[in-house]
Protein backbone atom coordinates (compact mmCIF):
# COMPACT_ATOMS: atom_id res chain seq x y z
CA UNK A 1 0.00 0.00 0.00
CA UNK A 2 1.48 3.31 -1.11
CA UNK A 3 0.47 5.14 2.08
CA UNK A 4 2.70 2.99 4.28
CA UNK A 5 5.50 3.15 1.77
CA UNK A 6 5.75 6.93 1.83
CA UNK A 7 5.41 7.21 5.62
CA UNK A 8 7.94 4.46 6.25
CA UNK A 9 10.36 6.18 3.86
CA UNK A 10 9.89 9.49 5.69
CA UNK A 11 10.85 7.73 8.92
CA UNK A 12 13.94 6.66 6.96
CA UNK A 13 13.03 2.96 7.18
CA UNK A 14 13.69 1.11 3.93
CA UNK A 15 11.18 -1.66 4.51
CA UNK A 16 10.27 -1.60 0.82
CA UNK A 17 13.81 -2.75 -0.04
CA UNK A 18 13.82 -5.85 2.18
CA UNK A 19 10.24 -7.13 1.77
CA UNK A 20 8.34 -7.59 -1.48
CA UNK A 21 4.95 -6.73 0.00
CA UNK A 22 4.94 -4.35 2.96
CA UNK A 23 1.31 -5.31 3.58
CA UNK A 24 2.34 -8.97 3.83
CA UNK A 25 3.09 -10.87 7.02
CA UNK A 26 6.61 -9.55 7.61
CA UNK A 27 5.87 -5.98 6.59
CA UNK A 28 2.69 -5.61 8.64
CA UNK A 29 4.28 -7.19 11.72
CA UNK A 30 7.17 -4.73 11.50
CA UNK A 31 4.93 -1.71 10.83
CA UNK A 32 2.66 -2.66 13.73
CA UNK A 33 5.63 -2.99 16.08
CA UNK A 34 7.14 0.32 14.92
CA UNK A 35 3.81 2.08 15.43
CA UNK A 36 3.84 0.82 19.03
CA UNK A 37 7.15 2.62 19.50
CA UNK A 38 9.54 -0.31 19.18
CA UNK A 39 12.69 0.82 17.39
CA UNK A 40 14.92 -2.08 18.51
CA UNK A 41 16.35 -3.34 15.21
CA UNK A 42 16.96 -6.86 16.49
CA UNK A 43 13.38 -7.24 17.76
CA UNK A 44 11.95 -5.77 14.56
CA UNK A 45 13.98 -8.17 12.42
CA UNK A 46 12.56 -11.07 14.47
CA UNK A 47 9.27 -10.51 12.62
CA UNK A 48 10.87 -11.94 9.48
CA UNK A 49 8.60 -14.62 8.03
CA UNK A 50 10.31 -17.83 6.89
CA UNK A 51 9.38 -17.06 3.25
CA UNK A 52 11.13 -13.69 3.33
CA UNK A 53 14.20 -13.74 1.07
CA UNK A 54 16.22 -11.21 3.08
CA UNK A 55 18.08 -12.17 6.23
CA UNK A 56 17.39 -10.74 9.68
CA UNK A 57 20.62 -8.75 9.42
CA UNK A 58 19.56 -7.17 6.11
CA UNK A 59 16.16 -6.30 7.56
CA UNK A 60 17.72 -4.76 10.68
CA UNK A 61 20.07 -2.66 8.53
CA UNK A 62 17.19 -1.38 6.40
CA UNK A 63 15.16 -0.42 9.48
CA UNK A 64 17.67 2.05 10.89
CA UNK A 65 15.53 5.20 11.01
CA UNK A 66 15.33 8.73 12.35
CA UNK A 67 12.40 7.97 14.72
CA UNK A 68 10.65 11.35 14.46
CA UNK A 69 7.62 11.41 16.78
CA UNK A 70 5.47 13.41 14.34
CA UNK A 71 6.07 10.93 11.52
CA UNK A 72 5.47 8.05 13.92
CA UNK A 73 2.11 9.61 14.81
CA UNK A 74 1.25 9.74 11.10
CA UNK A 75 2.26 6.10 10.67
CA UNK A 76 -0.01 5.10 13.57
CA UNK A 77 -2.97 6.91 12.00
CA UNK A 78 -2.31 5.32 8.60
CA UNK A 79 -2.08 1.88 10.20
CA UNK A 80 -5.42 2.46 11.94
CA UNK A 81 -6.99 3.53 8.62
CA UNK A 82 -5.53 0.51 6.85
CA UNK A 83 -6.92 -1.86 9.49
CA UNK A 84 -10.30 -0.12 9.38
CA UNK A 85 -10.56 -0.54 5.61
CA UNK A 86 -9.36 -4.14 5.76
CA UNK A 87 -12.28 -4.88 8.11
CA UNK A 88 -14.69 -3.18 5.69
CA UNK A 89 -13.29 -5.15 2.76
CA UNK A 90 -13.65 -8.41 4.73
CA UNK A 91 -17.28 -7.54 5.52
CA UNK A 92 -17.96 -6.83 1.83
CA UNK A 93 -16.30 -10.09 0.80
CA UNK A 94 -18.41 -11.98 3.31
CA UNK A 95 -21.60 -10.38 1.97
CA UNK A 96 -20.59 -11.11 -1.64
CA UNK A 97 -20.02 -14.75 -0.69
CA UNK A 98 -23.44 -14.96 0.95
CA UNK A 99 -25.15 -13.37 -2.06
CA UNK A 100 -23.39 -15.69 -4.51
CA UNK A 101 -24.27 -18.78 -2.50
CA UNK A 102 -27.91 -17.66 -2.21
CA UNK A 103 -28.16 -16.97 -5.95
CA UNK A 104 -26.71 -20.34 -6.83
CA UNK A 105 -28.41 -22.44 -4.13
CA UNK A 106 -31.91 -21.10 -4.89
CA UNK A 107 -31.73 -22.17 -8.53
CA UNK A 108 -31.40 -25.96 -8.96
CA UNK A 109 -30.35 -25.58 -12.61
CA UNK A 110 -27.45 -23.32 -11.67
CA UNK A 111 -26.45 -25.57 -8.79
CA UNK A 112 -25.95 -28.51 -11.19
CA UNK A 113 -23.52 -26.61 -13.44
CA UNK A 114 -19.85 -27.57 -13.03
CA UNK A 115 -16.94 -25.93 -14.81
CA UNK A 116 -13.82 -27.75 -15.92
CA UNK A 117 -10.75 -27.62 -13.69
CA UNK A 118 -8.20 -25.00 -14.65
CA UNK A 119 -4.69 -26.35 -15.14
CA UNK A 120 -2.83 -23.13 -14.30
CA UNK A 121 -5.22 -21.55 -11.85
CA UNK A 122 -3.43 -18.81 -9.96
CA UNK A 123 -4.14 -18.52 -6.24
CA UNK A 124 -4.95 -14.95 -5.27
CA UNK A 125 -4.34 -14.25 -1.60
CA UNK A 126 -6.91 -11.45 -1.47
CA UNK A 127 -9.74 -13.45 -3.06
CA UNK A 128 -12.84 -14.50 -1.14
CA UNK A 129 -12.04 -17.28 1.29
CA UNK A 130 -13.96 -20.53 1.17
CA UNK A 131 -15.48 -20.04 -2.28
CA UNK A 132 -14.21 -20.99 -5.73
CA UNK A 133 -14.93 -17.79 -7.65
CA UNK A 134 -14.46 -19.48 -11.01
CA UNK A 135 -17.09 -22.11 -10.16
CA UNK A 136 -19.40 -19.53 -8.58
CA UNK A 137 -19.15 -17.25 -11.64
CA UNK A 138 -19.80 -20.21 -13.95
CA UNK A 139 -22.97 -21.05 -12.05
CA UNK A 140 -24.03 -17.42 -11.56
CA UNK A 141 -23.78 -16.64 -15.27
CA UNK A 142 -25.66 -19.79 -16.26
CA UNK A 143 -22.81 -21.88 -17.66
CA UNK A 144 -20.64 -19.19 -19.23
CA UNK A 145 -16.97 -19.82 -18.42
CA UNK A 146 -15.50 -16.37 -17.95
CA UNK A 147 -11.97 -17.83 -18.00
CA UNK A 148 -12.42 -18.88 -21.64
CA UNK A 149 -13.28 -15.37 -22.81
CA UNK A 150 -10.23 -13.88 -24.49
CA UNK A 151 -8.77 -10.65 -23.19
Amino acid sequence: MQVFSSRVLILNFRLDVVVNDICGLTGMAIITDISKGNFDLEKLSEHRHRNCKKSKEEIAKALKGNNHEDYLFGLKKELESYQFYQKKIAACNKQIGICLKNQINTNPDKKKLKTSDKVHKRIIKNALKGIDLNQAAYQYFGGVDLMKIEG
